[in-house]
């Protein structure tokens, strides 16, 4: 069937006046970017679409893809992911092609894919794209074990060998580490990065990190905080930091240490030699994401076999108590 025969069919399935409207709306946007992304890199190079913005599942889309790919025997593509945070993750990874659209430009392009279906050279490299979100797969999660890394595996990625999933590449930049290091005063080997802000899930209150960075202090260390900008201010009594993931991994080698609420940010530094305690809430994944279980159960990287040196717990902040213990639990990796 060609082009114009699934598009008379479709407009037969769901009626004119919703064609009309869906067509001049959503679906020539959407045929627009497509066109663009063949013009720039060819008719014959696959899409492969992210269509995901959170900086996790393109960490681990990156690590599958190249393996995946090879398995189709396709040898020509661009991996299209959603923002700039994105495009860094996947540019870890030494993608050749790698195209960024917004969240807006990445819909239209997925309707544009689903009102001509299987005529199109793309894949969607995610079993709960942000285009449909609700419902689908994502109620699947934690069933039968299913974490995060194996709905990926499973559903998005099958049959791809997991011994051979690809690394990232840092970039060894000492010059611009030793300039923060010196800028901040911040010690070598005895240096917290605190990693506290996450999209996907619901995070800790500021008094439990501003007690922690206190104690931290006590313990003779520098504390600073990883931070994108206004939204992402230093915890009081730290200073904040802005570091490139493609100098994350000389950054932390020099500091020694990093303390992370769950977040995409996690799975970037899970393959990062320092000290690495990763802090999750007492949540219920199915009250923020659908599924069954925890946060936990779902995201925790040793589960996930990304990062098994990783210190991981999981913390219900209740009141001053439940705070002071959680404190204490870390305090002990700095004794």
């Amino acid at each position: 069937m060609n082009r114009n025969e699934i598009m008379k069919e479709k407009i037969k399935k769901n009626g004119l006046l919703h064609a009309f409207y869906s067509f001049f709306n959503t679906i020539i946007k959407g045929y627009k970017i497509y066109k663009n992304i063949q013009n720039k890199y060819g008719r014959e190079c696959k899409i492969y679409i992210g269509q995901h913005p959170g900086t996790g599942d393109v960490y681990l889309q990156s690590k599958f893809l190249s393996v995946y790919a090879e398995k189709q025997g396709v040898t020509e593509y661009v991996f299209v992911v959603i923002g700039g945070a994105a495009y860094s993750v996947a540019k870890l990874f030494d993608y050749k092609k790698i195209e960024k659209l917004t969240l807006v430009e990445s819909n239209v392009l997925v309707e544009f894919y689903r009102f001509m279906g299987e005529s199109l050279n793309i894949e969607i490299l995610h079993y709960h794209p942000m285009m449909m979100y609700y419902g689908g797969l994502g109620y699947a999660r934690n069933y039968h074990e299913y974490n995060f890394f194996k709905m990926l595996h499973k559903f998005v990625f099958p049959g791809t060998n997991i011994n051979m999933l690809q690394k990232p590449s840092y970039d060894n930049n000492k010059e611009f580490v030793d300039t923060l290091f010196k800028a901040f005063f911040l010690k070598k080997q005895k240096t917290v990065l605190l990693c506290p802000y996450a999209n996907s899930l619901i995070g800790f209150p500021s008094v439990f990190w501003e007690k922690l960075v206190n104690k931290l202090i006590e313990k003779g260390f520098t504390v600073c905080t990883n931070s994108c900008g206004i939204n992402e201010p230093a915890i009081k009594g730290s200073c904040a930091v802005y570091i490139p993931y493609k100098y994350l991994k000389t950054f932390a080698s020099e500091a020694g240490f990093i303390i992370s609420y769950r977040s995409g940010f996690s799975d970037i530094i899970s393959e990062i030699p320092c000290k690495k305690i990763i802090l999750y809430s007492k949540q219920k994944i199915y009250n923020f994401m659908g599924g069954l279980g925890s946060s936990y159960d779902y995201f925790s990287l040793k589960n996930m076999g990304l990062c098994l040196d990783a210190i991981e717990y999981e913390f219900e902040m209740k009141n001053t108590k439940t705070i002071k213990n959680a404190i204490n639990t870390i305090m002990n990796n700095f004794c």
